[in-house]
């Protein structure tokens, strides 16, 4: 494995585990709120609250569940280049406006101290450049890239 690869797939990944940290931290969080919550003379106030907090937890284990689906994806892509020269799940794609990891959708990571767009296959650019070969252009919303490099 391209040791670049390498060292962009497990910033990815510490990337992911954070979240989940994060994510989890604030759950916890809310669970100790939800129980400490108490019944008050107010009446539906209690229930408001509670319903409020129910809520928010479920969004965070949404939350949870979509970074764990990321962590496998990561964990599934192949310990080398998917095919050299061809843009593939797992590639690192050089071009003429930056790098680009054809992996999960976090946004722009520092890896190996360069910049790199973490894309997945399933957002426009990702989809755009899936199977373009080293030399071939492609286009997003209007901007032009041309494949320079793929490992």
């Amino acid at each position: 494995m391209n040791n670049t690869r390498i060292k962009i797939l497990n910033a990815c990944k510490e990337t992911v585990e954070a979240k989940m940290t994060y994510l989890e931290a604030d759950k916890h969080a809310l669970e100790v709120s939800s129980q400490s919550e108490t019944k008050s003379s107010a009446g539906d106030k209690y229930e408001t609250g509670r319903a409020m907090i129910q809520l928010e937890l479920d969004k965070l284990k949404a939350r949870i569940h979509n970074a764990r689906l990321e962590l496998d994806v990561l964990n599934a892509l192949p310990d080398t280049a998917p095919e050299p020269g061809v843009v593939r799940p797992g590639s690192v794609v050089h071009t003429d406006k930056g790098i680009f990891f054809l992996s999960v959708s976090l946004g722009k990571i520092e890896a190996d101290v360069i910049s790199v767009f973490c894309v997945s296959t399933s957002a426009p650019i990702g989809g755009a450049m899936l199977g373009k070969k080293v030399g071939e252009s492609f286009a997003v919303n209007g901007n032009a890239y041309k494949v320079l490099n793929v490992e």
